[in-house]
């Protein structure tokens, strides 16, 4: 079964970043980034890239319905039992279909965005190298 991950997960990362300040009640783009634990000029390149860290993201908002989070849609809050069914040491397999389906959902989700993320991050590399020899020769090598 291939999965259209493109219609479950909006392009704009600032929208999801917004999310966050909505549920979170941040006032501003600084208090976000600190509550995330990054720098505002990470926050900023974040969003000039149009590109997240999902794990840090996803780490501070654990009390976030993800697919809210992530489309907008449904409640912002996790509903008490949907955490609270899920035992501590959950086993996640055929037998438990909705757990598996989810996390196989999420898990392929994460897995396609962590290689966005390792081509994103090896293209913005190789840019701030050529901008590195424009600026020291005053022309492409």
């Amino acid at each position: 079964m291939e999965i259209n991950f493109a219609m479950k997960v909006p392009n704009d990362k600032k929208e999801i970043l917004e999310r966050v300040k909505v549920a979170k009640n941040l006032a501003s783009d600084a208090i976000l980034a600190h509550f995330l634990g990054i720098k505002p000029s990470t926050l900023s390149n974040w969003k000039a890239r149009n590109s997240i860290d999902y794990d840090k993201l996803f780490s501070k908002c654990e009390d976030l319905n993800l697919d809210w989070l992530l489309t907008g849609y449904g409640n912002m809050q996790r509903e008490k039992s949907d955490l609270s069914s899920i035992p501590n040491q959950a086993v996640i397999n055929e037998d438990t279909p909705e757990l598996y389906y989810k996390n196989k959902i999420y898990r392929e989700l994460y897995e396609k965005l962590l290689k966005k993320n390792e081509q994103l991050s090896y293209r913005v590399g190789e840019l701030e190298e050529r901008l590195r020899n424009i600026n020291e020769n005053g022309s492409e090598v």
